[in-house]
C-alpha cells in the first residue's frame, strides 16, 4: 500500500497514481473503499497515515474529494 509508505517518494508515486486513476474514471469510490478498508481496519496501516495521502489526493478536484469521501464512508 503506497499510500501509507514511510518512504516520501514511494508514497508521492501513490499518490500520483491514485489522482490519475480517479481522474480518468479507472478507479470509483467502492474499489477504493475496497482497496482501503482492509488496511484501515487491521493494525498494518494506520489511518492517520493515510490521512495526507488522501488529503492531498482529494485536493485535485471535486470529483477527487467525492471518491475519496465516498470510499471512506
Amino acid at each position: 500500500m503506497g499510500l501509507g509508505c514511510k518512504e516520501v517518494q514511494q508514497r508521492t508515486l501513490a499518490v500520483d497514481a491514485l489522482i490519475a486513476t480517479i481522474g480518468d474514471g479507472r478507479l470509483d469510490a467502492d474499489a477504493l473503499g475496497t482497496a482501503l478498508g482492509p488496511w484501515i481496519f487491521s493494525s498494518l496501516l494506520s489511518a492517520a497515515r493515510l490521512a495526507t495521502p488522501l488529503e492531498t489526493a482529494a485536493s485535485e478536484s471535486p470529483r477527487h474529494l467525492r471518491v475519496i469521501s465516498d470510499a471512506l464512508e
